[in-house]
Parts: structure tokens; C-alpha cells; sequence
């Protein structure tokens, strides 16, 4: 009598088809009993091996060796593999990758608030870049900086304008708001603030100088290291 097929792996993660998977992932799934190796397969279509072709793995995780595309859809499949004989019907996991760099992740292409109350939602926060390293414009005691995140700006007309940031249910991300006048490159710092823990509400109010323009970024707390941004929504609303 052939020996039986041994059980599909069930996947750890990627799961639940998840749309925002970073473009180095780390595939992880639970042991199949009597499993010497297995087969890792992914695809840019259902049941593709366009980037990993049955690779042959021995343990419980894989990160592919070549980063995958951004905004990309990927199947994956892991197949058990014991005394030669491979797992039949095994499902793919779907899941997409982070989507393409936001068009106001560096100053120079900052979006304009010039309608106000302004309120815009970054839900591509996560791909922004840290450009040029973090920001050390604004400092405080304890406070050295902050990443550079995603920027806004508008043009000062002698009013008072509040700043927030909101985060969606859930959500762990900790942003730190930084408001600079000068010009891109060429900041003096205006205010900071990080009040809140994760996922917790910034607020910031300025005065401003009537035909001063003023840069506003949204970034990870952080004063050093890189760390990533997420989903957040920023209202602008003049007093």
C-alpha cells in the first residue's frame, strides 16, 4: 500500500489575506507530523511559481532572497514532505505586498492644505521613507527628533491653526507631529509634539506669520532609528 499523503502545513503568515505585507516577509507555518522537509512556492497568480519554484526547506520559516514587488499580489504554498511523498490540495494564501512610496513622502512634495477645515487620511504611511535620516530640528529633554514621515504644508495668514493626528481602532502606531518654517532642507522649528502613546491622538496649534509657509510632518516617534509610519488621518483646522 503507497504511503499516505502527509497533511497541507497550515501557514502561520502570511494570513486572512492581508494587504500590506512588508517586501522582505518572513513565511512561517506549523510542523506537519512525519515531515522531513518541505516545499515553499510563490506566485504572482493562483498556484504560480514565478518567484520560489518548490524550494526545498527543512525548517519552519522562509524569507525570499530577492525583495518582492510593491502593491503586488502573491500566492503562496507550502507543501509536507515525508519519506517522499508530498501533500496533495494544499490552498494558496493570498496576500499583497506594501503599496508604491507615497507621493508626499519627501518635503518637496508635500500636499497643499489650503481649504480648511483640511483633513486628509494616509493609508500608504506605511511605505514612506525615512529620506535624508531622522529629523533633528525640534528638540526637547528626552526629545532629539523624529523620523521623517509624510509631509503637508500651508501658508500662514496671521490665524491660529490646530494640528491633529488620528489613528484608526486598533492601531499601534505612535506619531510624532513636527511643524517647521524655512524651506525644505532649510528648517527652523516651529513645535512638536508626542503626547500620546500608541495609537494615541497629537495635537499641535500654531501661530502663523501671514505669507510664511509652513511644513508639517508626521512620522514615527522615534529620535534615531528608523522606525515605520501607518494608517493616520490629519485634520487642519484654522481658529
Amino acid at each position: 500500500m503507497p504511503a499516505a499523503n502527509p497533511a497541507c502545513p497550515f501557514i502561520l503568515y502570511p494570513i486572512n489575506n492581508p494587504q500590506k505585507v512588508s517586501l522582505t516577509p518572513e513565511f512561517k507555518w506549523l510542523a506537519v507530523s512525519g515531515a522531513d522537509s518541505y516545499k515553499v512556492s510563490l506566485g504572482t497568480s493562483p498556484g504560480g511559481t514565478d518567484v520560489i519554484n518548490q524550494q526545498v526547506v527543512t525548517g519552519l520559516s522562509l524569507t525570499p532572497s530577492v525583495p518582492l514587488i510593491r502593491n503586488t499580489n502573491y500566492y503562496l504554498k507550502v507543501t509536507a514532505v515525508a519519506g517522499g511523498v508530498e501533500s496533495a490540495g494544499c490552498a494558496d494564501a493570498l496576500f499583497k505586498t506594501i503599496p508604491p512610496i507615497p507621493a508626499n513622502d519627501g518635503c518637496s512634495g508635500a500636499l497643499v492644505a489650503s481649504v480648511f477645515p483640511y483633513t486628509y487620511t494616509q493609508d500608504d504611511a506605511i511605505s514612506a521613507t525615512n529620506n535624508a535620516g531622522n529629523i533633528s530640528v525640534c528638540t526637547s529633554s528626552g526629545d532629539t527628533g523624529m523620523n521623517d514621515g509624510t509631509w503637508f504644508k500651508l501658508t500662514g495668514d496671521g490665524s491660529q491653526y490646530t494640528i491633529k493626528t488620528t489613528m484608526p481602532s486598533g492601531s499601534t502606531f505612535d506619531p510624532q507631529i513636527g511643524v517647521y518654517s524655512g524651506s525644505c532642507g532649510n528648517f527652523a522649528c516651529v513645535g512638536t509634539v508626542d503626547a500620546a502613546g500608541d495609537g494615541g491622538a497629537e495635537t499641535i496649534t500654531i501661530t502663523t506669520t501671514a505669507g510664511t509657509e509652513y511644513f508639517i510632518n508626521v512620522g514615527a516617534y522615534h529620535d534615531t532609528t528608523d522606525a515605520p509610519e501607518d494608517t493616520f488621518t490629519i485634520t487642519i483646522t484654522k481658529i
